[in-house]
This record gives C-alpha cells, sequence and structure tokens, in this order.
C-alpha cells in the first residue's frame, strides 16, 4: 500500500510540473543562419523563427553591417514563384520555405516583405525580412495544405545571393538591429510589441581548396626529452564521410616514439571522427617506423585547411641541434556515398624537425630613431644569447633584407654595450647585403658561462631620406635575419642552436619608436595584451603590451594572423625586458606587400603567458 501512495505521489507531481511548464511562456525566438561561402560563390542566409506568444502576427528582423559590395542591387527574385534564380554577382533572390513560409505568403491578409539596401562607399549593405498580418495561432489550426503543423515551424525564408569575387576573405559579424527585431501582434493587426531572443552566426567568406588532401606543418621544433604533437591538416572540396579513412606517416624511431595513451587527438576539423593508429616497419627506411593512422565515423564539410588531428610522440634525449623527420603518404578518403575520393599530393609532405636544448641566438629590442636605445641616429641590434653550455666562440652573419640593404650600413664604431662578452676579440665587417660578426677569445682560456643576456650590441648607421618613409604612419621596418650561425663550446664542439629574427622599426612620430618603451612609467605588475586602436583600422593601428618586473627578459613573438590562421606578419620577437610597449602595424605582410581588407588576430606568445585578439582592416 505505501509503494501505491508514492507511485501516487510521483505521478501528482509529475503532472504538477508539466502544467507549470505549460503556464509559462517561452520567448519567441528568431534564428539566423548564414553556413561559409566563397569569393565567387553562393551565399546563403536562413531566417528560422519560432513563435511561443499568443496572437502573433508575424516579425521584422534587420540584418546589418553585410560586406560592401556584397549586393549589387536593392530588388530580388521569388524563386518560390518559378522565376529562374539569377547569375550576376551580387544579384540576389529568395524562397519561402514549404510547410511555413509559403502558407504565409499565399495568406491574402499579410504582408510579406524581403528588402536589400545594398550601401555604398560608406555604409555596409542591410537585409530586412518581414511577416506581417498573419494570426499564427489560426493559422495553426487550419488542415492541411491550408496550415501548417506546429511542429514543423521553424525556417521561414531562405535569401541567398552570388557573392562578387572581389569580396574579401575574413569573418563578417552580421548584427541585428535592436529598432528591426520585433515580433508583432495579431490584435490589433501588425502592432510591434515583443522584442524576440535572436542569434544571428557571422558571414565567413573563404576560398575552398580545388581539391582534397592531407597536409603536415612545415617545420617545427621541440625540445630533447620533451613532447610533440604534429598536426596534421585537412583541405577539402568534397564533404568526406564515415570511412574509413586513412594516412601514414614515415618517422624515425630512434628520436620519435608515438604516446602509448593518446598516440592519436582529434583535432577542430575532425567532424565527430574517432581515430585508431597502427604502428609497423617501414621496411624501406633505416631505423623508421610507419604509423597508419585510420579514421571513421564522423562527417568532414568542405572547407580550408585546418587540424584533422595532432599526432602526438615522445622525443628521446638528444643532442641540441639533432634534426628528423616525419612523412606523410598514403592518404585514401571516402565520400558521404562510401565511393573514393579523389586525392592530390600533399603540398606539405615533409616536416622537418629539429630539437634544441633550449638555447638561442636573438635579436633584442631593436627601436628606431629617438628611441631610448637610439644614439645619434644610429641603430643599436642587441645580440642575445642564451645557452645551457660554456661557449667559446660565436659567429653569425646578420642578413639585411633584399632591396632595403642601402638602408643600414654597419658603423664606424660597429660593436657596442659588450656585456657577457668581456675581454673577447669582436670584429664585424659589411659586405652590403650582410654583416659577419664574430667574437672570440684570443687568449684561448675564456668562455662565456652558461646563461641568458645581451653579448653585445651591432651599430648601425642609418641612411633614410624623408621620401622613404610611408606616408600616414611614418614608419620604416626592416627584417633582419640570422645566417651562418656557428657556436663552439669550451670543448671545440659546436652547439646547436635556434634562431630568433627580428624587426627593426624606424619610426618618426610621437611617441618615437617602431616598438617604442614606455621609459618613464613603473614597471607593469603583469602580462597584458591590450585591443589595438584604432580598430577597425586604415592604414595603420597600434598595438599595446606590457611585460612584468618580476620574469626578468623573457623571449617573446607579437605575430599577426589571417582567418585561415597563416602568418601574415611578425612585429616583435626576441628578449624583452619588462616594461610597456607599442609597436605598429601598417597592413603589410613579412613581404612588404598590403593585405586586404578583412578579419585579422595578433597572437602574443611567451612561455609565461599567452594571448589572442581580433581586429578587423577596413579600407
Amino acid at each position: 500500500m505505501k509503494i501505491i501512495k508514492i507511485l501516487f505521489l510521483g505521478i501528482v507531481l509529475v503532472l504538477c510540473n508539466l502544467a507549470i511548464l505549460a503556464a509559462q511562456t517561452l520567448p519567441d525566438t528568431i534564428s539566423v543562419t548564414i553556413p561559409s561561402a566563397e569569393p565567387g560563390g553562393v551565399m546563403e542566409v536562413t531566417v528560422d523563427v519560432r513563435f511561443h506568444s499568443t496572437n502573433a502576427s508575424g516579425f521584422i528582423i534587420v540584418l546589418l553591417d553585410f560586406p560592401k559590395g556584397l549586393f549589387t542591387t536593392g530588388t530580388g527574385v521569388d524563386i518560390s514563384d518559378g522565376a529562374a534564380a539569377p547569375t550576376a554577382p551580387g544579384t540576389w533572390w529568395y524562397e519561402w520555405t514549404a510547410g511555413y513560409g509559403k502558407v504565409l505568403k499565399s495568406n491574402a491578409s499579410l504582408t510579406a516583405d524581403v528588402i536589400v539596401d545594398p550601401g555604398n562607399a560608406d555604409t555596409n549593405p542591410n537585409l530586412t525580412v518581414s511577416v506581417l498580418g498573419a494570426n499564427v495561432d489560426q493559422l495553426k489550426l487550419l488542415p492541411q495544405p491550408f496550415g501548417f503543423n506546429p511542429a514543423a515551424i521553424g525556417p521561414v525564408i531562405k535569401i541567398r545571393v552570388n557573392v562578387p569575387s572581389s569580396i574579401a576573405e575574413g569573418t563578417y559579424p552580421i548584427v541585428a538591429d535592436e529598432v528591426g527585431r520585433v515580433i508583432g501582434q495579431f490584435n490589433p493587426a501588425g502592432v510591434l510589441d515583443g522584442v524576440p531572443y535572436t542569434s544571428v552566426s557571422p558571414l565567413v567568406i573563404a576560398n575552398i581548396p580545388d581539391d582534397n588532401s592531407l597536409s603536415l606543418q612545415a617545420s617545427l621544433e621541440a625540445l630533447p626529452g620533451g613532447t610533440l604533437s604534429l598536426p596534421v591538416k585537412i583541405a577539402n572540396r568534397d564533404s568526406v564521410g564515415s570511412g574509413p579513412n586513412s594516412f601514414t606517416l614515415d618517422y624515425d624511431s630512434a628520436v620519435l616514439t608515438l604516446t602509448s595513451i593518446t598516440p592519436v587527438t582529434a583535432g577542430a576539423r575532425a567532424g565527430g571522427s574517432t581515430f585508431s593508429v597502427l604502428v609497423s616497419d617501414a621496411t624501406m627506411l633505416a631505423a623508421a617506423k610507419r604509423a597508419t593512422v585510420t579514421f571513421s565515423g564522423g562527417t568532414i564539410p568542405p572547407g580550408g585547411s585546418g587540424a584533422l588531428c595532432t599526432i602526438n610522440f615522445s622525443i628521446a634525449q638528444v643532442a641540441s641541434g639533432t634534426s628528423a623527420s616525419v612523412t606523410l603518404a598514403g592518404v585514401s578518403l571516402k565520400g558521404p556515398s562510401g565511393a573514393a575520393l579523389a586525392v592530390v599530393d600533399p603540398s606539405t609532405p615533409t616536416t622537418s624537425l629539429t630539437f634544441f636544448a633550449g638555447d638561442s641566438l636573438s635579436f633584442g629590442s631593436m627601436q628606431g630613431e629617438g628611441a631610448a636605445i637610439i644614439m645619434d641616429g644610429q641603430l643599436h641590434v642587441p645580440i642575445v644569447l642564451k645557452n645551457t653550455v660554456a661557449v667559446s666562440m660565436v659567429e653569425f652573419y646578420i642578413q639585411e633584407p633584399a632591396g632595403k640593404e642601402g638602408v643600414l650600413t654597419l658603423a664606424a664604431s660597429p660593436i657596442a654595450h659588450v656585456n657577457r662578452a668581456t675581454d673577447w676579440m669582436v670584429s664585424a665587417s659589411d659586405s652590403g647585403s650582410y654583416v659577419h660578426v664574430i667574437a672570440y677569445d684570443p687568449n684561448g682560456t675564456g668562455s662565456i658561462a652558461a646563461g641568458t643576456g645581451s653579448l653585445f650590441h651591432v651599430v648601425y648607421d642609418i641612411h633614410l631620406a624623408a621620401g622613404d618613409v610611408p606616408t600616414g604612419n611614418n614608419t620604416y621596418d626592416l627584417n633582419l635575419a640570422f645566417k651562418g650561425v656557428n657556436l663552439v663550446d669550451g670543448s671545440g664542439h659546436a652547439v646547436g642552436i635556434k634562431t630568433v629574427a627580428g624587426i627593426a622599426s624606424l619610426d618618426y612620430r610621437v611617441p618615437l619608436g617602431g616598438e617604442a618603451v614606455d621609459q618613464g612609467a613603473s614597471l607593469p605588475k603583469a602580462f597584458a595584451l591590450a585591443q589595438n586602436h584604432p580598430n577597425p583600422f586604415n592604414p595603420s593601428t597600434t598595438i599595446n603590451y606590457q611585460i612584468p618586473d618580476d620574469v626578468g627578459s623573457i623571449n617573446i613573438s607579437l605575430n599577426v594572423y589571417d582567418i585561415r590562421g597563416r602568418l601574415v606578419r611578425t612585429l616583435a620577437e626576441g628578449l624583452k625586458g619588462a616594461g610597456s610597449y607599442s609597436t605598429f602595424w601598417d597592413g603589410t605582410d613579412n613581404s612588404g606587400r598590403q593585405v586586404g581588407s578583412g578579419v585579422y588576430f595578433y597572437r602574443f606568445s611567451s612561455s609565461k603567458f599567452n594571448a589572442t585578439r581580433k581586429m578587423i582592416l577596413l579600407k
């Protein structure tokens, strides 16, 4: 009897909860989805409306900030009335979806409109969709085909536009106007009342490859005795189905061993696939293993290069500077139907691996004219060595950028601020396109103890005419790189070492300095990467970051990447001390070419702090 009472009470509680839920009115919702599109392809906008309020007469939604040039006309074609879809770039058409939109549109008492404001040189295009005058509750009650099934309520309309090939790749956040985001009430008809819950996906414009392929990262560096996560990237024109799909990797088993617990980790573009790996001997290669990776159970839609998975290795305790490689081969991909897809050879079939025991030779903070480190119109380039063993000789070349060799010439006194190389013989000679530097103890008895810090400064005279400085931002950047580095330890053996390039930014603005340091401010107490300003920007923007006083000097990098994760520009790299820094980006890549409008990301990386922010270049 007690069990029956308990069951009865449970049923009553369930019914009460259901009654409470039924009494609560869920918010009306408008969801706008925009799948990615290609320049020269077709963009699709789907408006999905869910009515929960009573006496709803329809809705109005205004979508803002489509990219300039996307729409070339304000008049679209309703292909649900039998018209053919237009083909000219920038023209658009729409279709009221079956079971919902067409029923509303066929009701003589309502008005249904799709309006496009194409925008101009100063304004972005806007898109307005409205349906008013229908009693949604009454339409739910009508028999088919006059009414509609409430369970099928959702997508009202699909709007498509032929994307001009001139639209720049990037991510464009589409905004729902607060004023034009309303649900209308039927009684009296058309009264705008509620503000619905609204979500709008961004528009991503990106080129999808013309083929299907996998690839590896071009080169990687790692610590001996540590771990290595090697990304395997996929770029596919066709949808990749549940498979099974597979590829093979050949690697040097004397240096690399697949980790036993998680040898493969799914990447951002795995599409729900699960991975397995089988290791065998690569009989054609000496001391090599072959990993056959199989993945299945997911669907990967078409898209540009992204991480399919990462292969995780343990690294042997090898000498600093040891090299190895991993080669990708045997790629097999299948479509959703199970049919084999055409696969091209990977663009990067082999990645070169180099293992460094934390040793590096890098450029310190190089600042342009007027900054604290500059004296008498000269550029001081600090040479920073991080070494885990004593070093008895340092030799290297500084390569100047092609076409800009005459901007810097070696000063009459080319070496200054000697620090860790005290009592050494240090000489420098200028060939015109590079500077050769060699430092050693002339007595053959001394060495530079293990540690980190500046060895000395290489000093250049600056030959930059006013007309050479870019207008608008007044900066002139020079990419410097190490070549032919040769380090010898105390026993006469070569030391493997990583080199870190740098940028000398000659700046004639106030504050001066391509990467100026706020000398007067107190040292920061925490890392920070500020939002660039202005943002959006054209043609240049400023990025501020800070390094706290409790970490001393630290190797950092500040890089700009495009929407597909490709490196565009290195703004700062090398050993930096504590301070507040300001650097500038003039919208050019590492080759000096102007980049197009779009969304870019800048990332600050170090062993202590990493951060990424987004910025928008509008031209």
